[in-house]
């Protein structure tokens, strides 16, 4: 069962990728195991995401190597790549995690805090402004997105956490989270209660993941970012 959901944080992950990717102007690529654009990515957004166990990237790295002579970045899924000879160093590794469908909703949705939705330019620069992350990530084309929504909760009228949630097939997506802990659990929670009938999937360093499994997420997989070196 893990592996099914693995599976579907990986291509989901991607999913939101290629969506952001869209939302520039950006034109991309798939195959069957692997996502890649040849063109420079949002801040923080890879060049390569691997999408099936196995999958070799030598050749999407020789197609955007040339184009990208400053850093970028390759999404190694499923934790199994060696890229140090290929002039990439591990920026980091991380966690893929899952809450099961259906799932009964923890307590800390006994609250009279709901989700709301980004809808509006003004909703959106508020959402940005909370998130105090790289602006101009996020812009109206994403949201216009059927698949794409950024959700919050406000607390006397001010954004105290949120996130942005992507769905495809069985699964939402969540990332980009932020609040203080117990702000984003019960977004997080939230999210699931909206979305009952698919799994939640995301990943995150041990911290969040150990933070989400109070609402009911578990570890399903591991993952690492490589990151081209400065030539």
């Amino acid at each position: 069962m893990d592996s099914h959901w693995l599976n579907e944080a990986v291509l989901n992950n991607a999913a939101l990728c290629d969506a952001v990717a869209a939302s520039h102007g950006i034109s991309t690529n798939w195959n069957e195991s692997v996502w890649f654009s040849e063109h420079p990515t949002p801040p923080r957004y890879p060049n390569i995401i691997t999408i099936k166990r196995g999958s070799l990237v030598d050749e999407q790295i020789n197609v955007v190597r040339p184009q990208l002579p400053l850093s970028w970045a390759i999404k190694d899924s499923f934790s199994e790549l060696e890229l140090k000879d290929d002039g990439f160093a591990i920026a980091f590794d991380a966690h893929w995690y899952c809450r099961m469908p259906n799932q009964k909703t923890s307590e800390k949705t006994t609250s009279d805090l709901h989700l709301e939705t980004v809808k509006t330019q003004s909703e959106l620069d508020q959402w940005v402004s909370a998130w105090g992350e790289e602006d101009g990530i996020f812009n109206l084309s994403l949201i216009e997105n059927d698949a794409i929504e950024l959700v919050y909760i406000r607390r006397e009228g001010t954004i105290v956490a949120g996130m942005a949630t992507n769905q495809s097939s069985d699964s939402i997506g969540i990332s980009n989270a932020f609040g203080q802990q117990n702000d984003m659990l019960l977004c997080a929670d939230l999210v699931a209660e909206k979305h009952l009938q698919h799994g939640i999937v995301g990943y995150g360093d041990e911290a969040e993941v150990a933070a989400l499994s109070e609402v009911g997420f578990k570890e399903i997989g591991d993952l690492r970012i490589w990151v081209r070196k400065r030539m």
